[in-house]
Formats: structure tokens, sequence, C-alpha cells
């Protein structure tokens, strides 16, 4: 009986705690925020950034995108993911803008821009993860 008065308090203490072969997202509140934007380190397509990213476009697109995150919205990680792809930004944001999913937006920056190898992949995403992450969040 006691197991059921402390479940809501479990369940709040453990929002934002990511478990093993969960959905890793962040959890917003989106009524001052904004939309539910993925994690900067979740990852997509083998990729980290990149879901969020496209999420980040499509919330602009949208006009659901909190201010905090228009005034710079081309800048720093965006740009950074596109260069690492061999792409433009705006042709991402095209690719978002015609309704492309995840998988083929990134089929299409690889067949556009540069393919990158297995080992290129990992140094971004732990470049990312290390030096990137916690600036954007």
């Amino acid at each position: 009986m006691l197991f059921k008065c402390f479940l809501p308090v479990f369940r709040h203490i453990t929002r934002g705690i990511k478990l093993p072969g969960e959905r890793r997202r962040t959890v917003m509140n989106t009524s001052s925020r904004g939309p539910d934007l993925r994690s900067p380190s979740e990852k997509t397509c083998g990729l980290v950034y990149f879901g969020r990213m496209l999420d980040r476009i499509r919330s602009l697109a949208s006009g659901e995108l909190p201010p905090e995150y228009v005034g710079d919205f081309e800048k720093d990680f965006d740009q950074k993911c596109a260069m690492f792809l061999g792409v433009s930004y705006e042709l991402l944001a095209n690719y978002v803008n015609q309704g492309l999913t995840d998988e083929a937006i990134l089929q299409s920056c690889f067949g556009m821009g540069h393919r990158r190898c297995e080992g290129e992949i990992h140094m971004w995403n732990e470049f990312m993860r290390n030096d990137s992450i916690a600036a954007d969040d």
C-alpha cells in the first residue's frame, strides 16, 4: 500500500533518467518551453545531435520553437552538423520542410555530401558528447 503513495513522487524524480531500450528524449514542459526536442545526445541514424537539429528545424517551420532558440538558430552546432555531413544548412532545412523522414534526410545528405565512415561518425559523436552537449542544454 505504501508503494502506491510514493509512485507519483518516484515518477517525478525519475522523469529525466534514461532507461535501457527506452526512446531517449528530453523531458520538457511544453507549455512554457515549446515543442519536445530530442536530447542532443540521442542518436538518430547513428549520429548524436542530428535528430535534435531536425526537431529544431521542424519546430521553427511550425512556429513552435521557443524564443531562446530562434535568435541563433542556424549557428553553432547546427552549422557544424551540416558541415560534418558535407551539405549546406539550407539544403538540410529544405529536406526537412519537404517532410522527409530522418533516415531519408541523412541518406540524402550522404548522397549529396560526403559519406562518413564509422570512425568519423564515432569521432563526431564523441566530440558532440564531450565538448558540445553541455553548452546546448
